[in-house]
This record gives C-alpha cells, structure tokens and sequence, in this order.
C-alpha cells in the first residue's frame, strides 16, 4: 500500500471529509454572524464614525496645506462606501432588502381604465 494510500485509508477511518465540513459551515455561520453585528454597531456609530473621517480628511489637508486633497477626497469616499457596505450587512438590511426585492418582483401596475364618454 502506497503512503497516499494509507493516507487516504486514515482520512476515511477518521471521517475527515464530513467533519472538516462541519466545521466549515460551523466557520461560516460564526463569520455571518460576526459580520452582522460588526454590521449593527457600524449602524449605531454612522454618525460618529462618519464625523471621525470628516475630521481625519480636515486635518490631513490641514497639515499638507491641500496638497492631496483630491487623493483624501477619495480616501474618504472609499472609507464612505465601507461604512455604507458593512451597514448593509445587518440582519434587518439584509431582510428589509429581501422583502424590497420580492415587493418589486411581485407588485405590478393595474392597467388605467379607457376613459369613456359618459355623453
């Protein structure tokens, strides 16, 4: 018997395959949750957060008189859309944008009556 062989013997002994599955999706699901709340305090904090790289974006220009202002603009925009992204992995955001979604899929227009001549 080949070593890859007996390796591949022990791996099923032990049941390797499903229990590192399990653990994978053990991984995920703690992951997912870790997302969502780091998500909900980003949610509870905008404001501050925001206020923060308002601040940083001032004083960095402050103190190069300008000279990167349009590289710190970015910088701050990118930060912005950060914040906005990890907002959008709260529970509630996930659901409220599922719900929108089956709304959108599911809600059509009832077609305008002709207009007639009641004459």
């Amino acid at each position: 018997m080949t070593f890859s062989e007996q390796i591949r013997q022990k791996s099923e002994e032990y049941d390797i395959p499903r229990k590192a599955h399990e653990l994978s999706e053990h991984v995920d699901a703690y992951v997912a949750q870790a997302v969502g709340k780091v998500g909900d305090l980003t949610h509870k904090n905008r404001g501050t957060i925001e206020g923060f790289l308002e601040k940083a974006a001032k004083t960095v220009n402050d103190k190069t008189e300008g000279k990167y202002a349009d590289k710190v603009a970015k910088a701050k925009d990118a930060a912005h859309k950060g914040v906005g992204k990890l907002v959008e992995q709260r529970p509630e955001a996930k659901h409220a944008a599922t719900t929108d979604q089956w709304r959108e899929a599911t809600t059509t227009e009832a077609p305008t009556p002709p207009e007639t001549d009641a004459g």
